[in-house]
């Protein structure tokens, strides 16, 4: 259970190409906050070098986290709502799918987390034109499998509500969002 106070931090999780950063974007737009990018965040804290590949295959991924976790926490001592873009689960170097840690998240500690879905087919076509991928919609649907458990695991282990978003209608996820925070809608 996450006992410790949480921070002022939606996290907002799914496989590469669902459009996360496009539906952060949109929902931190209708509710008045920010939209931060993981990726951004970790390659900001090296000095503009990331450690992933074209095929988005990370190497040094706990390493990474911490300094996410260093970056965020910066952005969150300057007070406000903050949607965090990231990933549940990454493939490392080899391929090979890794669930990020539970005490990632308990040390990001999130007021609420967000799994963002998408059809594999559409996901796929996305990748492959986007990145000059050759991603079988297969794959995309395996690992978008695993990344939802596992961000249902971190939920149910951490105590902290998940929102499953099959609709990019952020104006929809807005209001829920509002109803979980117990904040006043905005007009």
């Amino acid at each position: 259970m996450n006992s410790q106070k949480q921070s002022n931090l939606i996290f907002l999780g799914g496989i590469h190409g669902v459009g996360k950063s496009s539906f952060a974007k949109r929902l931190a737009d209708r509710m008045n906050c920010q939209a931060l990018t993981a990726s951004k965040l970790i390659r900001q804290a090296r000095l503009g070098k990331s450690t992933w590949d074209s095929k988005k295959r990370a190497a040094k991924i706990d390493e990474n986290q911490e300094l996410l976790l260093g970056e965020i926490n910066k952005k969150l001592a300057l007070g406000g709502l903050i949607i965090l873009d990231g990933h549940y689960s990454l493939k490392d170097t080899s391929g090979y799918i890794k669930k990020l840690p539970t005490g990632f998240f308990k040390k990001l500690n999130p007021k609420i987390l967000l799994m963002l879905l998408g059809d594999p087919v559409i996901v796929s076509n996305q990748l492959n034109s986007r990145d000059g991928k050759n991603e079988l919609a297969h794959n995309v649907e395996i690992f978008q499998s695993i990344e939802l458990e596992h961000a249902r695991s971190i939920g149910k282990t951490l105590n902290i509500p998940l929102l499953e978003v099959n609709t990019p209608d952020a104006d929809y996820i807005a209001i829920e969002l509002d109803n979980l925070l117990q904040i006043p809608s905005c007009p």
